[in-house]
C-alpha cells in the first residue's frame, strides 16, 4: 500500500518545480483518501449511498455528520502523518469539505466529495468517485474468520487547480494520473456530468 511516509522525499523535487505545494491537501487528496476508497469499496457504497436499510437506524443528517467526521479523522490523520518528517508543514483546515451523493440505478453511485479551496496545481476542488457493486442482490458472508464482501469497483476523479480560471479534470488509477482535459471552473453539477460521460 502507497503511504504518505514513503513518498515525501521521492516528490520533494517534482513540488519544487511545480510551485507551492501545500502536502497536507495534495496527500490527502491523492494517497490517504485514494487509499480509503480502495481498500473500502463496498463499505463506501453503504456509507455514502445512505440506503433504506441504513435509514431506518439513523436520520440522514446524522448519517452525513457521522461520514464526515470519519473523514475530517483522515484528513488530520494526514496533517499528523507529514508533519513527522516535515514539522514546518502547513496545516490546512477542513472547514468546506462536504460531499453530495447521486444514485445512477440499482447498482451506480456518483459520490462528488468538495475540498477546502485549492491554491496550486494539482490540489483539487473536487473528487468525483464512481462506485458499482456488481450484484446489487449479493450480501456480505462471514466464512469463520473474516467477512467476504460483495465485488464492487471504483474509479476515481480530480477536478485539480491549474490557474485561476482553468481546471483540470484528471483521474487517478492503478497508480497512474491521466489528465483527460482542460475546463474553466466548473460546479460540481457540471463535475457530476463529466464523470457520467466517463465512467458509465
Amino acid at each position: 500500500m502507497i503511504t504518505v511516509n514513503n513518498l515525501i522525499e521521492s516528490e520533494a523535487e517534482t513540488d519544487q518545480n511545480m510551485g507551492y505545494i501545500r502536502d497536507h491537501h495534495y496527500y490527502f487528496v491523492r494517497y490517504i483518501f485514494y487509499n480509503f476508497i480502495a481498500e473500502h469499496v463496498y463499505q463506501a457504497i453503504r456509507l455514502f449511498r445512505f440506503d433504506d436499510k441504513l435509514k431506518s437506524i439513523v436520520s440522514e443528517e446524522g448519517t452525513k455528520e457521522c461520514n464526515l467526521n470519519l473523514i475530517k479523522n483522515l484528513w488530520y490523520k494526514t496533517y499528523k502523518q507529514i508533519h513527522k518528517h516535515n514539522p514546518t508543514v502547513e496545516r490546512v483546515d477542513f472547514m468546506g469539505f462536504d460531499y453530495h451523493t447521486t444514485i445512477i440505478e440499482d447498482s451506480k453511485t456518483i459520490v462528488v466529495f468538495t475540498l477546502p479551496k485549492p491554491q496550486a496545481i494539482t490540489e483539487s476542488y473536487y473528487v468525483g468517485v464512481y462506485l458499482h457493486l456488481i450484484d446489487p442482490d449479493e450480501m456480505p458472508e462471514n466464512n469463520g474468520f473474516d467477512y467476504i464482501f460483495p465485488k464492487a469497483e471504483f474509479r476515481y476523479f480530480t477536478l485539480e487547480y491549474h490557474t485561476s480560471e482553468m481546471t483540470a479534470l484528471c483521474e487517478w488509477r492503478n497508480g497512474n494520473h491521466l489528465l483527460y482535459d482542460f475546463y474553466g471552473n466548473l460546479s460540481e453539477k457540471e463535475l457530476l456530468n463529466k464523470i457520467k460521460l466517463y465512467s458509465i
